[in-house]
This record gives structure tokens, sequence and C-alpha cells, in this order.
């Protein structure tokens, strides 16, 4: 028998050469389950997660999240939770990504590389205890985010604030020394979505103090809303909206 050995090489895109750690964009998902729960905190404590560049928002609003993600064309199936902050910039209110963790190094490797995303690797445990769904990130033995949603009935995007297109800061560092190389902040969205389900739900978050994240310190002091949706999509390539080396 005769196999066709199909090359992998892509010395243009990323390494290895000859068997890249992701495909080329854009990635194709389906089927993907995302649980957002919305809450205040003190706007000072989302400061010291932030860039110069952005100041928090005036009403200190954050969403903590869970993905749940059974096929993508590039990285597999993963579980990935993570926190974003409402942040002022340049006059506008948007929403900055300081934390996201998930369990598949491929993605990981896509995230940090193409989109400056603030991907760390954790222990994912996602459970359905009858009615309440409860998704936790495990990091060096300590559980250190957890969030609980409980479907209350039919919802609607409108209700809610959208989270995307979402900012990261996008740094990789010199070969030559302690300076990066790469400084930008991106944007990065959903392309061609199609939503399956959208239910609004109860929600709730909790913390855990860890030297992995300082997002301990967002400390909830009201849930202001929660939703369970399912869709398909896909994720292309981002914008560069400001390169600071460029700047100097």
């Amino acid at each position: 028998m005769q196999y066709k050995v199909i090359s992998q090489k892509q010395e243009n895109y990323t390494t290895p050469v000859d068997a890249p750690a992701y495909g080329p964009q854009p990635t194709i998902y389906k089927d993907v389950i995302f649980d957002y729960v919305y809450f205040k905190t003190d706007p000072k404590n989302i400061a010291p997660l932030l860039p110069e560049c952005f100041a928090p928002g005036r009403d200190g609003i954050c969403c903590a999240f869970s993905v749940n993600v059974p096929f993508s064309s590039c990285y597999g199936p993963f579980l990935e939770m993570g926190v974003v902050v409402q942040v002022e910039y340049e006059g506008k209110q948007c929403f900055y990504l300081p934390a996201l963790y998930l369990d598949n190094d491929s993605a990981i490797a896509a995230g940090r590389e193409i989109y400056g995303s603030p991907k760390k690797h954790a222990q994912m445990s996602f459970k359905n205890n009858n009615e309440i769904f409860t998704a936790s990130a495990t990091r060096a033995d300590v559980q250190f985010l957890k969030i609980t949603t409980k479907v209350l009935g039919e919802g609607s995007p409108d209700d809610f604030l959208p989270v995307f297109p979402v900012y990261n800061l996008k740094m990789i560092p010199s070969i030559e020394g302690p300076w990066p190389e790469v400084k930008q902040l991106t944007t990065c969205g959903i392309d061609k979505p199609v939503t399956k389900y959208f239910y609004e739900c109860a929600g709730t978050v909790e913390f855990a103090p860890s030297c992995n994240s300082e997002i301990y310190r967002l400390e909830p002091s009201e849930i202001i809303g929660a939703s369970r949706s399912c869709m398909d999509y896909e994720q292309g390539w981002g914008k560069i909206e400001r390169d600071f080396l460029k700047e100097k």
C-alpha cells in the first residue's frame, strides 16, 4: 500500500517550520457555548490590571466568562475562562482582556502570537449539576476563578453590553534584552456568527488570591446580568489599533 504524504511546511507563517503549532486563519468554530456573568467592582480595583493607555471604566463593569469549544478547525476542542474589564480609551468605553486561561497549547500559542491575548494554561472543570452549570479554573493547585449560571428563560443579546471587539496588549520580547520587539494595542472579534440559542441566566462569580494573576482584585460587589448562548462562527485576523514602538 502506498501512502500519500501531505507536507505541513509553512516557513513564512509560524514555527515549527515542518509542523506549525497552529494553522492559518480563519479558524472555524462549531457549537461553542458561552456563559457570561456581568458584575460591578470598584473602578480602583480595575486600575492595577491595565496598561497605561487605559483608564478604568467609570461604572466598574466587568464580565467573567467560560467558553466550551467542542470543535475548532485550527486547534481542536478546548475549554476556556477569563475576565474582561470595561475601560476608557480615547474618550470611548470598551473592554480590555487582562486574563485568559485554557487547556489547549495550540490555541494558547495562536492567541498570544497572533492576537496578543494573555493566554495561560490552566486545568478546567465544567460541570452540569442538574439545572446549575459550574465552571472553574485551577492553576498551581489554586482554584482562582469560578462562575455558576442557571437558565431563567429566553433572552436577547441586545440586553447585554457587547464584549467584542475586545482590546489586547500584544507584547513580544526582544532576544537582545529586556524590552519588547513588538508592543501593540490590538482588537479582535468574531466573524459570521450564527446564534443557535440565547438565554438569560442567574449567575455568580468567585475569585481566589493567587500569584498567577491579580484578577482577584476585582472583588465583585454586584451581579448585574448573566447569559448562556450557543454559536457557530469564524475568527480571522484582528486589527492593530496602536503601535507603541512606532511612536518613539
